[in-house]
């Protein structure tokens, strides 16, 4: 017997040792054929420009540190004249041209940071008298309105620190009667923009540096119209009448379509969606219909399709028109005056830009007899937005559209090379009925591979920035777009040639029905059992993998690109390993998150739990529970402290009085305390005050054994333009007043051993008003984050 398992041994030995050696061979096949089928595809070369831009850009926007301009100009420079010296190498060349996009990525944000800079808040302002223009209006889901202020001066701050534009949180009422280009004065509370709620999470005060957004805050009471006032600055005269243009023909399709209809179509046509209900918004985000609301390439592409195929169908009707003219290049050229009128009409968004751009090189393309929808084009459109807009390179919506984009036509390609080498067929003359069920089954097909080729292409984006997927998202869009395609767009773009003519009621009701048929959708796939699927935070790592290896399968034609596979499916291997951090706190030190030992989802400590960081906190670690559900069971709390058991052994305390510091410090594994420490804390493994959080703000802890490894939201204060806000508002240590009492009214929800909300006292009271009024001023205006 054991002769026999010596020798199964032996050959399961040989075995593995010959699998392992053809594992090798294949590899080093595979090393040697690459150069060949890299040279072969130099016609795909191309299309590695606009990703290593975007490298280039990412790379740029994760620098701890601001570099200097004169550094990635050098470097750009200097790459680009080793690409000329290297211009008779193919492959030396192709590196190299690669590395020079990437430093010309770097270059590329760093002009644009320059060039959009302007001052940001570094303090706080209790009252501040503002005077200046309205800029743009929103209104929120909770009747309230957002208002956005072109400003002209801030009593008793120096021009050279006051913003170029404020953001100001109105009640409905006091917002209803302004008009964009109003000159306004208002009292507000303002700070500086508020900072990421977590390390790696969405950076609101990036994104409002570079629409040179200084400051958020509220207004303290009614605002007045500015008499006196000169006159509006800049282009805010010519954008304020498109704000009115809008808002006009918003409350034309409003008042002839009723209900959540009108809403919607209003939202599509003129990318206001502020009167949206909060439950509709919902019901699409569920259902996985959420981007029809979004003003990106699929409305451009219907709008400026539809109305292409209307006037090459209207001159074709002429023959002799159509025999003289070039109809196809007319109709280009009209479709593409549409689209520009549509940009403008819809607020001109970035995602709206980014779809306008595709769009017009596409239909140039048509202009010059190229093939219009090519990868070719999609990358065209790609570096002119990266070299144009380099931030919009970290947000989901570009993210989303271009992979989409690309996705699509490399499916379109694919499609196409197959087709062109299947052995032709002979064709069947079929009947009227038989041609229009083969032409709704083609139809059919196409929308339900369009739709899951789109899906996949932006599931891993969904995951990483909103934590969450729709699983039945396949099915609402294959019920739902043919819809939007046949019906909503067409008769939208009818409604507005036909409003100046007071000729809309046909045209709104036909895209009123389309809507209700995508509303009765959203609902019939909403209430499927697990439509709304949480999901913890895709880990950066996992999703570059999974974007790198998409790339090369869709950019390569040969087979060798079906090695982008390996990254791919290594990254959804490693994804559901990822461990979220067992430990959050805010840069106040007043919102505390920490894993239950019990149940392993968070338990938290704070005056607020539906503020927009306990929010964020939730959302990224894939816990779909809301505000109230959320508890404080697993802290036990008296008049000094509250402490809370770790995963891994030992507490973690939460000092609130200075009374309670010396026992803390000597026992707890974990200490936070609201104030700034004044001697060395020794015991902890961590110690948290008020001067490590207001420096580098929220605190993510993941904790190993006796190791404990740290992220913070800032890792360098104040290094980047869009980063030195909260570090000069918050900068000091507090005083001992706000120290020690202000926390007091976290202890209302905590567990065993609470002490009541009455102990808070009047400082408490004020406490949780001054939390409050933050917490409306940080949370993010509708846009870019919820798309």
């Amino acid at each position: 017997m054991a002769g026999n398992k010596d020798r199964n041994r032996r050959r399961g030995g040989r075995g593995a040792n010959a699998g392992g050696r053809a594992a090798w061979a294949a590899i080093g096949i595979l090393w040697r054929r690459a150069p060949d089928a890299f040279l072969a595809e130099q016609d795909r070369w191309f299309l590695w420009v606009p990703v290593a831009l975007a490298l280039g850009v990412s790379a740029y926007f994760s620098l701890p540190r601001e570099p200097m301009l004169i550094a990635l100009g050098g470097i750009t420079v200097l790459l680009l004249l080793i690409v000329y010296r290297l211009r008779a190498r193919a492959m030396a060349l192709a590196l190299a041209v690669f590395l020079a996009c990437i430093a010309g990525g770097m270059l590329a944000g760093k002009i644009r940071t320059e060039t959009v800079a302007a001052p940001v808040l570094h303090r706080t302002l209790v009252s501040a008298h503002v005077f200046g223009w309205v800029d743009e209006l929103a209104p929120r889901e909770d009747g309230q309105m957002r208002l956005r202020l072109r400003i002209d001066h801030i009593d008793r701050l120096a021009p050279e620190r006051t913003p170029a534009r404020v953001q100001v949180t109105l009640r409905g009422e006091a917002g209803a009667a302004l008009d964009l280009g109003t000159p306004v004065q208002v009292r507000a509370y303002l700070q500086p923009p508020p900072e990421p709620p977590a390390p790696g999470a969405y950076d609101y005060a990036r994104a409002a540096y570079f629409e040179s957004l200084g400051g958020v805050g509220r207004a303290h009471g009614p605002i007045e119209r500015w008499e006196g006032a000169g006159p509006a600055p800049g282009l805010l005269a010519y954008s304020a009448w498109i704000g009115r243009l809008r808002q006009a023909l918003a409350a034309r399709i409003v008042s002839g379509l009723d209900g959540d209809s009108g809403q919607i179509a209003a939202a599509l046509l003129t990318g206001l969606r502020g009167g949206i209900p909060a439950p509709v918004l919902d019901l699409l985000r569920i259902s996985g219909l959420a981007h029809i609301l979004a003003i990106s390439g699929l409305h451009m592409s219907l709008m400026a399709g539809s109305l292409f195929w209307l006037a090459r169908a209207g001159m074709a009707a002429f023959p002799a028109f159509a025999l003289r003219y070039p109809v196809k290049k007319i109709a280009a050229g009209m479709a593409l005056a549409g689209a520009a009128f549509y940009l403008a009409l819809s607020g001109a968004g970035i995602a709206t830009q980014r779809a306008f751009i595709m769009i017009a090189i596409m239909l140039v393309a048509v202009l010059a007899q190229r093939p219009a929808i090519t990868m070719r084009n999609v990358a065209l459109a790609a570096i002119a937005i990266v070299l144009l807009r380099p931030e919009s390179v970290l947000t989901a919506s570009f993210q989303m559209s271009f992979g989409a984009t690309a996705a699509l036509v490399a499916a379109y390609e694919a499609r196409n090379e197959w087709l062109w080498r299947r052995p032709g067929a002979p064709r069947r003359q079929l009947g009227l009925p038989s041609r229009l069920l083969r032409w709704a089954g083609v139809y059919l097909g196409a929308i339900a591979l369009t739709t899951l080729v789109a899906s996949l292409a932006t599931a891993p984006f969904a995951a990483f920035h909103f934590h969450r997927v729709a699983p039945y998202g396949l099915i609402a869009n294959l019920i739902a777009m043919p819809a939007v395609a046949l019906l909503v767009m067409p008769a939208g773009l009818a409604a507005l040639i036909a409003i100046p003519f007071g000729l809309e009621p046909p045209a709104l009701a036909i895209m009123g029905a389309g809507i209700d048929w995508v509303l009765a959708s959203a609902r019939l796939v909403a209430d499927l059992p697990g439509a709304a699927l949480a999901v913890r935070q895709l880990p950066l790592a996992c999703l570059s993998a999974i974007v790198l290896g998409a790339m090369w399968i869709m950019i390569w034609r040969r087979r060798w690109r079906l090695a982008g596979l390996v990254p791919i499916a290594a990254a959804l291997a490693l994804a559901p390993l990822a461990a979220g951090p067992d430990l959050l706190v805010d840069r106040l030190g007043t919102s505390i998150a920490v894993r239950s030992v019990d149940s392993g989802r968070f338990s938290v400590l704070a005056r607020n739990t539906a503020s927009y960081t306990v929010a964020r906190w939730l959302e990224s670690d894939g816990d779909g529970r809301e505000a109230a559900q959320i508890d404080a069971a697993a802290f036990s709390c008296d008049r000094d402290a509250c402490i809370a058991p770790l995963p891994g052994g030992g507490h973690l305390a939460v000092v609130i009085h200075r009374a309670a510091l010396a026992e803390e410090c000597a026992s707890a594994r974990i200490l936070v305390a609201r104030f700034a420490l004044s001697r060395a804390c020794a015991g902890p493994q961590l110690v948290l005050d008020a001067r490590s959080l207001t420096r580098h703000g929220t605190h993510a802890v993941w904790l190993g054994g006796k190791s404990a490894r740290v992220e913070t939201a800032r890792p360098v204060a104040g290094a980047r333009p869009w980063s030195g806000g909260w570090a000069g508002a918050r900068g000091a240590a507090p005083r001992r007043n706000e120290d020690e009492d202000s926390f007091a009214g976290a202890q209302g929800k905590a567990g065993p051993g609470k002490e009541g909300p009455g102990n808070a006292g009047k400082s408490g009271r004020i406490g949780q008003q001054k939390s409050r009024r933050e917490n409306e001023a940080a949370s993010p205006m509708d846009g870019e984050r919820d798309i």
